[in-house]
């Protein structure tokens, strides 16, 4: 017969099983954990040359770390994407207010393009639109063998995106000669 000892449970439901020497016992161990299981079923017979369980294998496993650190660096890692992407999704909207901002002080209404008048003097179109243009540009321009002196102011257009503004210029006289929008 087998001596003493911690063997595979021949009933299979546990790792281990005690046998005394002379039959198995209730004493089972699962992963270095000790409990009790009853008897039943048909057991295996202990196996004669099986060597006896050492305290060292009948310590309990120690549970790795390494998911818990990939888990951690993931979670920070994740932290960090979302946080940027908030910081410059906050910065891209506060500057985009600001950019609003500034072309709302230099943007007039479709009505207030429609009602200048050409010949108005510019003197009566800046203090009709009561605002300060965007830009000026002057320049000149050939029509046949005449050279077309040309002064010219830019507002935005009044709550649209960027790139639509009026343009208005004006004659050497400084009457209004031209209006366009874009």
């Amino acid at each position: 017969m087998a001596d003493a000892g911690w063997n595979a449970d021949p009933y299979g439901r546990h790792e281990l099983r005690y046998f005394d020497g002379s039959a198995w016992t209730e004493n089972v161990s699962d992963a270095g954990t000790q409990g009790t299981d009853p008897l039943g079923g048909v057991p295996a017979p202990p196996r004669a040359a099986a060597a006896p369980v050492s305290p060292a294998q009948m310590q309990p496993r120690k549970k790795a770390r390494w998911p818990w650190v990939l888990v951690a660096l993931f979670v920070v890692f994740g932290l960090g994407i979302v946080g940027c992407v908030a910081l410059v999704g906050t910065a891209v909207d506060h500057a985009a207010k600001e950019i609003g901002r500034e072309q709302e002080r230099h943007a007039i209404s479709q009505g207030q393009f429609d009602a200048m008048q050409l010949g108005t003097p510019r003197a009566s179109v800046l203090a009709t639109l009561g605002k300060e243009p965007e830009d000026t540009s002057s320049f000149q321009s050939q029509a046949g063998n005449a050279t077309v002196q040309s002064d010219c102011i830019y507002y935005w257009e009044s709550g649209r995106t960027f790139g639509s503004w009026y343009q208005f210029c004006f004659d050497p006289a400084g009457n209004l000669r031209t209006k366009s929008q874009s």
